[in-house]
């Protein structure tokens, strides 16, 4: 295929349940991805080496259930990459290094149930990450780069149950909190540097039963907390 001047692959070989494995060396001027092998249940590989123009990746992935091996090397343009590995239930491990101008991460590892390593080492730019991680049944620990622009993170890491420590290394602009470690039942200790500008923490905790940790010093007043701590059984304070 000579594909050195395609400027979309939108849905490009969407619902191919039949497709294993993908190779495109020529992808140079792509602009648009998003949707390229959602519903590709049998998809195990993908290497496309040349994304760096790309700007939309949003469910790009989602649905590959059988995915278990992903190179893109450079995604530095992307943009909106929302629900791209959604439902990628065998998927392990991912690497994204480049990732300078993201603006959407919403539900992009929605569902991921067996994710156990995540390198995204730049969301500067991020500004909703709600449910990113939502349902990673296999996530242990987890550390957040610095993502200084970040509004929403509500449900972020809902249901991750095998979730023990979590860091959010800046979180001054965020303002949704909501449920972000609902039915997080491992949890034991979280990092959350700021919470000035948040006005909703409503259900933020909620069953997060061996959860122990102290937050008396946390400012809530006059924000909305409704449930925010409801079944955290082993808090005492």
């Amino acid at each position: 295929w000579d594909t050195r001047n395609v400027v979309s692959m939108s849905g490009m070989f969407s619902n191919c349940g039949n497709l294993k494995e993908v190779a495109l060396l020529h992808t140079e001027k792509v602009e648009k991805m998003d949707g390229m092998f959602r519903g590709c249940f049998d998809l195990t590989k993908v290497d496309l080496p040349h994304t760096e123009n790309v700007l939309y990746m949003n469910s790009m992935f989602s649905g590959c259930t059988s995915l278990v091996d992903v190179h893109l090397p450079n995604t530095q343009s992307v943009t909106n990459a929302e629900g791209m590995f959604r439902e990628c239930t065998n998927l392990k491990e991912i690497d994204l290094p480049h990732t300078d101008s993201l603006w959407t991460t919403n539900e992009m590892f929605q569902s991921c149930v067996s994710l156990t390593k995540v390198n995204i080492p730049n969301l500067s730019e991020v500004e909703h990450m709600s449910k990113m991680f939502e349902e990673c049944k296999s996530l242990v620990k987890i550390s957040i780069p610095n993502s200084p622009k970040a509004q929403t993170i509500a449900y972020m890491f809902h249901k991750c149950i095998n979730l023990t420590e979590a860091k959010l290394t800046n979180t001054k602009s965020v303002r949704n909190m909501r449920g972000v470690f609902y039915d997080c039942i491992s949890l034991e200790s979280v990092v959350v540097p700021h919470i000035d500008s948040v006005t909703n923490f409503t259900m933020m905790f909620v069953d997060c039963v061996v959860l122990q940790q102290n937050f008396s010093k946390w400012n809530i007043r006059g924000k909305q907390f409704g449930s925010m701590f409801s079944g955290c059984t082993k808090m005492k304070e």
